[in-house]
């Protein structure tokens, strides 16, 4: 399946996203166009090149390899200027903390006031010392609004871009990937953002746009690029998802966007804070500052995933990479695994949707409906909301990405009152169809829908020995039927019913690849007979439940064809 893949800035954080990359190639994801901000910058252009996780970094019994694999501090950054840099924030580092030469005397004026002229003049005298000492790294900061250049890095992509695309001599251009990128900077000339993409600038070169992007203020130099001086992307947009609208508005398919936010491990205080002291706010000013603003960069975007990856190092922590490169790479891969898992399910849309349409064929023959019936998975994706997270033939239908929410008179009544539910459209009253909160559910249904019928799936099909419904685990999600003809009391046969719940459970079994369907684990002794009617259900009106709460296993012909049928799609 196809997606927009938006990779974030964070420095030295940004090993993380060859783990998240790593997840969504085992989940069968294909990235059709990428975006990215700084060390965002540079995974997304690789990747458009066509690299894989395994060519980046790859660590097995001990042994690491890939692009990534080598001493990154060395390979990319000058060695002397970023010495210099290491050393400077070294000394910063103590002096704000109070743990160095001049720190330490500024703690003990508290201490002993009647001295404090005596080292009032010391401080003054030795104040030149950091100007001597860190001479070279503080004029470039002065004079060139940056310590380290950006040369090496920008050679080496260069490089790796051209090895991979087989041009001779470098200079990738963006007309030359085979996935479209788009790469974010700032530029300082116009006071404006800087966006670099085959459309916009097909003959800049890949690696000048990256560096740009990569260029955080005060660490490294600035770039210039023609008549601009550019700069960290992160600056004018660190989550730059919206770059991908023009694509998202031309595609004739709806391809999900998942975008890959890099977060620092933030420390619980041990007791509330009362105090923030200087170094440690601003220590987080930048991030928070980030953060936040991801959060509007990315609104209002359809079928859209924000995947927070969480490491262990700081946006400049460079120094600290080459030796935790495996355990980054990890910490996305699982973070990126645990998003999926849980918001879209471990199986590949396409799977899911073969899947779908092999239960359709024999739904529609067991019910005996002449009309075409569509289905989809509801799953929760947090505490309020729920969504279809795998349809089929609900194709050019505007509800097969809809979103509900959690206990509205919709099919998500199907999670909340946790057994099967039968929406009998045509009885749904207007107050509900022009209620704020399931209006647009009832509006982009198609009119020929009539009914719907939800049945949950459970973690254990012990649930279906239960005769209270609300003694159950809550569902995992819910598997939807519409029918567009057919008497909606063939539902209530009882032979029906059990199929249909155990083709839930098998459909759910399929998905996340846990054993969910075995037959000796439904209701031995549920109630044959049927309820000669549905029943309404008070307060909700259009919507109804069978008075046959527990289910027995389907007949063994039935079974044997829903382990046909898994078997089929799944080879």
């Amino acid at each position: 399946m196809d997606i927009y893949g938006v990779f974030e800035g964070g420095g030295a954080k940004g090993l993380a996203h060859v783990g998240a990359l790593r997840a969504v190639e085992e989940r069968g994801f294909r990235f059709c166009a990428v975006a990215g901000t700084s060390i965002g910058a540079i995974i997304a252009s690789l990747i458009a090149a066509g690299y894989t996780s395994n060519e980046l970094f790859l660590a097995c019994d001990g042994v690491e390899s890939g692009l990534l694999s080598e001493d990154l501090e060395k390979k990319l950054l000058d060695d002397l200027e970023y010495r210099r840099v290491v050393r400077l924030r070294s000394f910063l580092t103590k002096l704000l903390k109070g743990r160095g030469t001049i720190g330490s005397v500024v703690s003990r004026l508290a201490i002993r006031p009647m001295l404090a002229w005596v080292f009032g003049v010391l401080a003054a005298n030795l104040s030149v010392i950091p100007l001597v000492l860190h001479n070279r790294v503080l004029r470039d900061v002065w004079l060139n609004a940056g310590a380290v250049r950006t040369d090496k890095l920008r050679n080496w992509l260069d490089e790796m871009l051209s090895e991979k695309l087989g041009i001779d001599g470098g200079y990738v251009r963006f007309c030359d990937l085979p996935i479209e990128l788009r790469v974010v900077a700032t530029d300082l000339s116009k006071g404006d953002l800087r966006l670099f993409s085959k459309k916009e600038t097909p003959d800049a070169l890949v690696a000048d746009a990256v560096a740009a992007s990569m260029a955080y203020p005060l660490f490294f130099k600035p770039v210039q690029i023609g008549d601009s001086v550019l700069v960290d992307g992160g600056l004018s947009s660190n989550s730059p998802a919206w770059v991908l609208d023009d694509l998202r508005e031309v595609s004739s398919v709806r391809v999900p966007t998942f975008a890959f936010r890099l977060l620092d491990t933030v420390e619980e205080p041990t007791q509330p804070q009362k105090r923030m002291l200087l170094w440690r706010a601003l220590s987080r000013f930048v991030a928070s500052s980030l953060n936040s603003r991801a959060v509007l960069e990315t609104r209002r975007i359809d079928d859209f995933h924000l995947m927070e990856l969480t490491t262990k190092v700081r946006t400049l922590d460079f120094d600290l990479v080459n030796k935790n490169k495996a355990e980054i790479v990890r910490r996305g891969a699982e973070g990126v695994a645990q998003y999926l898992s849980r918001k879209i399910g471990p199986r590949d849309p396409e799977l899911m949707e073969k899947a779908l349409r092999a239960f359709i064929a024999i739904v529609t023959e067991v019910t005996r409906n002449e009309g075409i019936i569509r289905a989809y998975l509801l799953q929760p994706v947090d505490e309020v909301y729920c969504r279809v997270i795998y349809s089929a033939l609900l194709e050019g239908d505007a509800d097969d990405a809809l979103i509900m929410r959690s206990g509205s008179r919709s099919q998500a009544l199907c999670l909340a009152w946790q057994e099967p539910v039968l929406m009998d459209v045509s009885t749904i009253p207007a107050t509900d169809r022009n209620s704020v909160i399931t209006k647009y559910v009832h509006a982009v249904r198609p009119r020929e829908v009539r009914y719907v019928y939800c049945c949950p799936i459970f973690s254990s099909q012990d649930d279906w020995r239960l005769d209270v419904p609300s003694e159950r685990s809550e569902p995992m999600a819910a598997l939807c039927f519409d029918f567009q003809v057919g008497d909606s009391s063939i539902l209530l046969e009882p032979e029906i019913e059990d199929f249909i719940s155990a083709v839930a459970q098998v459909i759910g079994e399929f998905w996340t690849g846990r054993p969910l369907f075995e037959p000796s684990n439904f209701a031995d002794d549920a109630v044959a007979t049927a309820a000669s009617n549905w029943s309404a259900v008070a307060g909700a009106e259009g919507f109804y439940v069978s008075a046959r709460k527990r289910r027995s296993a389907p007949n063994d012909r039935f079974i044997k064809r829903l382990e046909d049928i898994v078997r089929r799609v799944g080879a």
